[in-house]
């Protein structure tokens, strides 16, 4: 560990120092120990547990918690506030903002946020009718045990024409939506232990019904 800035000016002043001395240093000292802490070398170079100077700040495993928002901007992570400390160092390891926008970055979210137990498939340049569409893709979330389709993603927002987030998956979703290219929709259809296409179909505009048919490519 690094010395502290306080234990240096007292040995440096030692013929002048004594027990009120070293109060005041400790205290003069203070405010640059939290600095010191995560900017000096510690160790030697070449040697087991050496640590390059702002080495602590910059990896993701030992960075206080409070600079981690500052970290992951090195590596292009967006860390949402509230993020829990635990996912948080895990975002900014995964160095997930190089794989935004691509599907190695929507798995990852997806399996970061779901509910614990489910699954999902990812279906690229296709919609829930099976209709192929390079602009569309579909999210089928398998094993979200004991909820109707209103409760896995929220109730239907006539006003914007989209499901309200305020279900089990609503993390998934908002996760998802930002590691989502512009220009490209995602369907969702989730159900509890197949998937819902497998039970019911995708979505009929014309009817409102959901249709007797298998998941797109089946």
């Amino acid at each position: 560990m690094t010395e502290p800035i306080a234990g240096r000016l007292i040995k440096k002043t030692g013929p002048w120092s004594n027990e009120d001395w070293e109060v005041f240093m400790r205290a003069a000292a203070a405010p640059y120990e939290a600095v010191n802490a995560i900017t000096e070398e510690q160790g030697e170079q070449g040697r087991p547990g050496w640590v390059p100077a702002y080495g602590v700040v910059m990896n993701p495993a030992t960075c206080p918690a409070e600079l981690l928002p500052w970290l992951a901007q090195f590596p292009g992570v967006v860390l949402p506030s509230g993020t829990p400390e635990a996912e948080a160092r895990a975002l900014v390891k995964a160095e997930s903002g190089i794989e935004r926008c691509t599907r190695v970055g929507l798995e990852a979210a997806l399996t970061r946020t779901l509910p614990e137990g489910a699954s999902f498939i990812l279906l690229e340049r296709i919609r829930a009718t099976g209709e192929p569409n390079p602009y569309y893709g579909v999210v089928a979330i398998i094993g979200v045990h004991g909820a109707t389709w209103e409760e896995a993603t929220g109730p239907w927002e006539t006003g914007i024409g989209s499901w309200e987030s305020e279900g089990p998956v609503s993390r998934a979703r908002e996760a998802a939506a930002k590691q989502t290219p512009a220009g490209i929709i995602l369907e969702w259809v989730v159900n509890e232990g197949t998937t819902w296409f497998n039970d019911t179909g995708p979505w009929e505009t014309s009817t409102r019904t959901w249709a007797g048919s298998l998941l797109p490519g089946e």
